[in-house]
């Protein structure tokens, strides 16, 4: 799957190195939707660098960014798809959507 928005690096850095400086993610952040089983969490959120909602999922350290969405509905039905499928299979294969080209 191919990201439904993808930024150019430069961009995506400036903009995550604006967060950081601020200090304050909670406005990104405030809608953020977060499971944690199995040694696996799902985060659900607007991404800093593309504002759009997206789900990364980390496996051994590893944060890959599987999905995107065009809003918070979808974005929650995308997160709730995601817990029932690493639930039933905890092994399957993350495929990263490469936001950032």
């Amino acid at each position: 799957m191919k990201a439904k928005k993808q930024i150019d690096p430069f961009s995506g850095l400036m903009k995550v190195m604006k967060v950081i400086a601020s200090g304050n993610n909670d406005e990104l952040r405030k809608d953020a939707f977060t499971d944690k089983f199995n040694n696996i969490t799902i985060d659900t959120c607007i991404a800093f660098d593309t504002e759009t909602w997206e789900t990364g999922i980390n496996k051994k350290d590893k944060w890959v960014i599987v999905e995107q969405y065009d809003d918070k509905d979808d974005a929650i039905k995308g997160h709730k798809k995601w817990i029932k499928l690493l639930k039933k299979n905890p092994k399957e294969k993350l495929i990263d959507i490469n936001v950032w080209g």
